[in-house]
């Protein structure tokens, strides 16, 4: 049974698919690619998420939380990647979520998204100097580094918002790719 695409059960998406990978355990491989593809199949063409970016204010809406489920979509395209598979070939509405997020971090109001700074879910705390451990923009470094991209070269930000400190990252930047292996 899979939930709904959201940024409440993204992560246990992830969870699966790291474990499925260490453990060499088919069954929460093929659940977590399962979940991606549940997820993917909720964004539109341009990259968002339709269940989290939405206008309102809504406790779920805005570009918040959209970072949220974003950030672990691309983690996901990393680790499926690694794997040997194609991800911008098969899913490129991953990218164009990079692409997405990349244009319109600079100007969020443009957007429509970012309503007013008073919604949480709406004021970007992923961009300040204390971010949440899950919302920063680390994601956009890594897929950077990953496939040789520069969707982040706008954003010389905070060290904190450089990071992924829920998978122990503290700065993408600094990852070293070795493209033989």
């Amino acid at each position: 049974v899979h939930e709904a695409g959201n940024h409440e059960t993204v992560w246990k998406k992830v969870a699966y698919m790291l474990w499925g990978i260490a453990d060499k355990n088919e069954t929460y491989f093929t659940a977590a690619v399962n979940g991606f593809e549940d997820f993917y199949g909720t964004m539109r063409s341009d990259g968002t998420f339709k269940g989290e970016h939405k206008k309102g204010d809504g406790g779920n809406y805005g570009i918040s939380s959209g970072n949220e489920v974003g950030q672990a979509m691309v983690v996901m395209a990393i680790i499926l990647h690694n794997q040997g598979i194609d991800v911008r070939k098969e899913y490129p509405k991953i990218e164009m979520f990079v692409r997405w997020a990349s244009k319109n971090y600079k100007d969020p109001e443009k957007s429509g998204l970012a309503i007013d700074g008073s919604v949480s879910n709406n004021h970007l705390q992923f961009m300040s100097d204390d971010p949440q451990e899950k919302n920063t923009l680390g994601w956009m470094f890594l897929w950077d580094q990953v496939f040789g991209t520069n969707y982040s070269k706008d954003f010389d930000v905070y060290e904190k918002v450089r990071s992924l400190v829920t998978f122990g990252i503290t700065s993408p930047e600094m990852i070293i790719i070795n493209k033989s292996q």
